[in-house]
């Protein structure tokens, strides 16, 4: 089986990996610019369903095929992510301006 038709399951992975691992490592004050972590992971991995756009109905191995109706909710559950990762830094940064 090739890896591209599983490039964005793969990148997913990492890219949490990398935000876990960098979580981890953060000090309080810059744990404020993980936001921008995030939504370039959800960029990157919309990039990726971009370029896996060209496959949708060839066959990348005998027991794997993409469809559009995969593609097209792949891009809505990244679409819903971005939402959510910039509705969580509106949502801090209000809470940030009325603590006291």
């Amino acid at each position: 089986m090739t890896w591209q038709p599983l490039a964005l399951e793969l990148t997913v992975c990492a890219w949490a990996l990398l935000f876990l691992v960098r979580e981890i490592l953060a000090r309080t004050p810059g744990r404020q610019s993980l936001w921008k972590l995030a939504l370039a992971g959800v960029l990157a991995c919309a990039a990726i369903l971009g370029w896996q756009r060209s496959w949708i109905g060839a066959p990348t191995d005998p027991m794997f095929v993409l469809d559009r109706f995969a593609w097209t909710f792949k891009g809505f559950f990244l679409l819903v992510a971005g939402v959510v990762v910039l509705m969580t830094r509106l949502s801090t940064r209000r809470q940030s301006a009325n603590i006291g």
